[in-house]
């Protein structure tokens, strides 16, 4: 366990770039959490523990996605999960199952998919 290291900070922070409604609660979440990285086959886990702070007031599990697109492969997603008002984790994988290399995930071509529960243009 060790808090956020630069890689895993810069890519909550392209994630956190999307307008969502209390962002900031899962923000301050994340620059105080202790996380867990998980490499298993073509999947990474970012988990999150040792939260505290404010609830997330929503009850959507995933309040945003983000894909990344790849010039010669299938794009990065990643998804960002709450339970019970708190980060639980950031799940990274390719969307066509091939493994990935998280060093040489090109960020140059997102996209954000937020749950319209949680959208500003509500």
């Amino acid at each position: 366990m060790h808090k956020l290291k630069e890689l895993e900070n810069n890519l909550l922070n392209y994630m956190f770039e999307a307008d969502f409604m209390d962002k900031n609660i899962l923000v301050k979440q994340a620059e105080e959490s202790v996380i867990t990285t998980l490499y298993e086959e073509g999947v990474i886990t970012i988990k999150f523990s040792n939260l505290q702070g404010d609830i997330y007031p929503h009850s959507v599990r995933v309040p945003i996605e983000m894909r990344a697109f790849q010039e010669e492969s299938a794009p990065i997603v990643f998804m960002l999960h709450v339970i019970n008002g708190y980060l639980d984790e950031l799940e990274i994988f390719s969307a066509d199952g091939s493994t990935i290399n998280v060093d040489n995930i090109s960020l140059d071509k997102l996209e954000y998919v937020i749950d319209p529960e949680v959208s500003c243009d509500n």
